[in-house]
């Protein structure tokens, strides 16, 4: 959405928009104004490192791989998790063990074995939207993860948007992105997982919109 200037008439570059304090500034006239959040201009993205969009005759599909830096830290996590687990918990399950051991230990097990699935998963796996004329369908390969398979009707989404989540820790903020999606029956719920890119998440959102054809909209909750 294109802004133009309350007292000259001029557009306003998107340069000289500040979204968080919602006030514009003509650089024609010099004049500062406020604007309302349904003028927030959304990013336009062409091409966006770490999404690929292929088209296969009528279809759109758009990978995205789920790796991030982040993900060593949580690698290392993973050994040292399952490093002290094997030295010590694993122990419980000698066949002499009582019961009660084994039950008290097994929590842990459950966890160290998820930790190193799920970071498998982020090493190797995709998120893949597969858009045909009428559908969108969701893959997560080639590990299998929640969600895998979910088709879901053009005629049944209202609208895609993208929502920020914020993560403090000593002090440190952590943003991620992540993709949701709104149906006509007032579901609200997520199609991708937290990214570290806004970028990608927003040129996830424009190429699902545009291949479906949905007027793009603001919608309260999301990040612009």
């Amino acid at each position: 959405m294109e802004i133009f200037c309350k007292t000259c008439g001029n557009p306003i570059d998107i340069a000289d928009i500040n979204i968080s304090k919602a006030i514009a500034k003509c650089s024609h006239c010099n004049k500062a104004f406020h604007i309302t959040p349904g003028q927030f201009p959304k990013l336009s993205l062409l091409d966006v490192k770490g999404v690929e969009v292929v088209r296969i005759g009528r279809d759109i599909n758009i990978n995205i791989r789920w790796f991030s830096p982040s993900a060593y830290f949580n690698a290392f996590f993973c050994v040292l998790w399952n490093y002290f687990l094997f030295q010590g918990d694993f122990l419980a399950f000698k066949p002499n063990t009582p019961l009660l051991s084994k039950i008290i230990v097994l929590p842990h097990v459950v966890v160290g074995v998820s930790l190193f699935y799920r970071v498998l998963c982020v090493f190797l796996n995709k998120t893949q939207f597969v858009i045909g004329p009428s559908e969108l369908k969701i893959l997560h390969k080639p590990l299998p993860w929640f969600g895998h398979g979910k088709v879901i009707l053009q005629n049944e989404i209202d609208q895609l948007y993208v929502k920020e989540t914020v993560h403090e820790r000593r002090n440190i903020k952590n943003f991620k992105y992540q993709v949701r999606l709104k149906t006509k029956s007032g579901k609200d719920y997520k199609i991708s997982n937290k990214m570290d890119s806004y970028e990608q998440a927003r040129k996830i959102e424009q190429e699902i919109e545009l291949a479906l054809g949905i007027k793009d909209q603001v919608v309260q909750g999301e990040y612009i």
